[in-house]
């Protein structure tokens, strides 16, 4: 299945949530978005990434001007996004399960 098809299924599901806040659904949906791009220019799918591909996504935002906490929050939508996917049989695996979080700064 097409990408942005699993992105816009699971932005739907989160929508669907009435627990979730607006800010919170636009920040899981900007997050997948920055993860989307990072895929396409890996040259890699949301169903074909592995531990070097999270690896690598949890670099890239290291790397940039974001906060630990932004880091975390990235991170902690990936695995929620990934365990959506496992829940729904799409795919076995979630690349971000052993990816550690970067401590917060006190």
């Amino acid at each position: 299945m097409e990408d942005n098809k699993l992105i816009s299924e699971f932005i739907n599901h989160i929508y669907s949530k009435k627990t979730n806040s607006e800010h919170t659904k636009r920040s899981y949906a900007h997050a997948l978005s920055v993860y989307s791009n990072f895929l396409a220019a890996e040259c890699s799918t949301v169903l074909t990434a592995d531990k070097t591909v999270a690896k690598n996504f949890k670099g890239i935002l290291s790397d940039s001007e974001l906060s630990n906490k932004s880091i975390r929050h990235a991170l902690a939508v990936m695995k929620s996004f990934y365990k959506y996917l496992i829940e729904n049989k799409y795919t076995d695996e979630n690349p971000f399960k052993e990816i550690k979080n970067p401590k917060l700064n006190q």
